[in-house]
């Protein structure tokens, strides 16, 4: 193990030992399920009729069922101290998405499995159902890069409310690319996630003033000897800001998002890209009243310096642009939502004009959904 990361590990070990001594008893908590049971139907299709994806497998109608339940337990110490612990059972597959949280007055420490994102690549998002990237429309585009809850992970969170403006804060370190739920003696149990050594995320939110909020957050992963020779590790940036005043909220953020490149291994390479995102989104929400909302976003991805000269290992300054434009309108009646939806997409692979039959890329989506909670 590298000296640094047994630095991180020690300071990580030794603020928990000194938060958990303190800990006195621990009386037995309570269990509780939620979540909710969703149905979809969906229409795909292509502005143009030219789109290469214009298949049977991504185009036309569908029907869909899908359920997140969360299994929650929660305590308390004789010394107040709280505790929690949760996991997931999504659509019917094995139960995933675990989390351990302890807080006490010097914060809270937690550890994640498949949980813990600290990414606010979304932290703009005014949608009165979702983002339209994350509906499933964007095929190609680069929306969020590396994220804490990619890796099991460990966090630090500071005590809320002892700053001032609102600001909160929280750091998560991943040891590896282990992705499992199996305990960490059984280290061979675990996947690993593509040879990453060890990943860092960190987050910072503000709400100076009535009706605004803002935050920032940062992510960057170390690949190990185990792959090919890496040119660029990678990294992304988030930054977003909100603002409520009446029944309108609008949200404007950035994203900045560095993959992680392999360095050529011949001067005719020019399979391996330098590639780097600039992603901008904005959007207005709107509540009509406590139960109707509607909202408007639009969504840019910006793909620039691509593929590498083979004769000058020079990087080109093509920059594509995928977009997402998505109109939504939400109804809220106790438990259960519906909610109506239409996003079009246009060069969602980063094509642009190539001058072929196939060169606009535009795609379109409408949707409606029933959703309810429990």
């Amino acid at each position: 193990m590298k000296g640094k990361d047994m630095t991180k590990l020690t300071k990580i070990t030794l603020a928990m030992i000194a938060s958990l001594s303190l800990l006195g008893t621990a009386y037995a908590g309570e269990v509780t399920v939620t979540g909710n049971a969703e149905a979809t139907y969906s229409i795909t299709g292509s502005k143009t009729g030219t789109s290469v994806d214009d298949t049977a497998t991504v185009m036309g109608k569908g029907i869909g069922v899908a359920n997140e339940i969360d299994f929650t337990a929660t305590g308390e110490t004789d010394n107040g101290y709280t505790w929690k612990y949760q996991t997931q059972f999504d659509d019917g597959t094995a139960v995933d998405d675990g989390r351990l949280e302890v807080t006490s007055p010097f914060g809270t420490l937690g550890f994640y499995v498949s949980e813990g994102s600290l990414g606010k690549h979304y932290g703009w998002d005014v949608s009165a159902y979702g983002a339209g990237s994350d509906q499933g429309i964007t095929t190609g585009a680069e929306v969020n890069g590396i994220e804490a809850s990619d890796y099991n992970n460990i966090q630090y969170h500071i005590p809320s409310g002892i700053l001032p403006f609102g600001i909160t804060a929280k750091v998560a370190y991943a040891p590896n690319g282990a992705t499992g739920q199996t305990k960490a003696a059984s280290v061979r149990g675990q996947g690993a996630m593509a040879h990453i050594s060890e990943s860092t995320s960190y987050q910072v939110t503000a709400a100076p003033i009535e009706g605004l909020s803002l935050g920032a957050s940062y992510a960057e992963a170390t690949y190990n000897g185990g792959v090919a020779a890496t040119k660029y590790q990678p990294e992304n940036g988030s930054l977003y800001v909100k603002y409520a005043i009446g029944p309108a909220t609008f949200g404007y953020g950035k994203t900045y998002i560095q993959p992680r490149v392999t360095a050529r291994t011949a001067d005719t390479d020019v399979t391996n890209e330098a590639r780097k995102y600039e992603n901008t989104s904005y959007g207005l929400g709107v509540s009509v009243n406590d139960q109707l909302s509607v909202s408007f976003t639009t969504e840019e991805f910006e793909l620039t310096e691509v593929d590498i000269d083979a004769g000058t290992d020079a990087e080109t300054s093509a920059t594509p642009v995928t977009s997402v434009d998505t109109i939504q309108a939400a109804y809220n009646v106790g438990g259960m939502t519906v909610a109506i939806g239409h996003a079009e997409a246009d060069e969602i692979s980063y094509n642009g004009d190539n001058g072929t039959a196939n060169d606009e890329h535009d795609n379109t989506q409408t949707f409606i959904s029933v959703k309810m909670a429990f």
